[in-house]
């Protein structure tokens, strides 16, 4: 049996007690990758958010700095809900995938 590398990409934002963001205003969004691909290293991180239920997506900026990444999404004041997806690479070319919803 072949044991396969795992790795998780989780978004760690904070947020109000209800799970919402100020619509209107700049959320900064902390990416945290574990397992695998934090011990081997990262080859890509790539991060895409969308304000219209997933109909359009733009690619957002990722910022690493002290080996921490993140991304600030720009929640416009119209947006009912944005929601971000992410891929990681790993040396491997193996790869994950998140999403995650922000209510406003």
């Amino acid at each position: 049996m072949a044991i396969l590398p795992l790795s998780t990409l989780a978004f760690a934002p904070k947020r109000s007690l209800g799970s919402t963001a100020k619509a209107g205003a700049k959320l900064r969004v902390p990416l945290v990758v574990s397992g695998y691909a934090a011990d081997k290293g990262v080859k890509s991180l790539t991060v895409e958010a969308s304000y219209d239920g997933g109909d359009t997506w733009k690619k957002a900026h990722v910022i690493t700095a002290h080996g921490k990444s993140s991304i600030t999404l720009h929640h416009p004041a119209s947006a009912g809900r944005s929601h971000s997806r992410a891929r990681c690479r790993m040396p491997r070319a193996t790869a994950t995938r998140r999403s995650a919803d922000l209510p406003k």
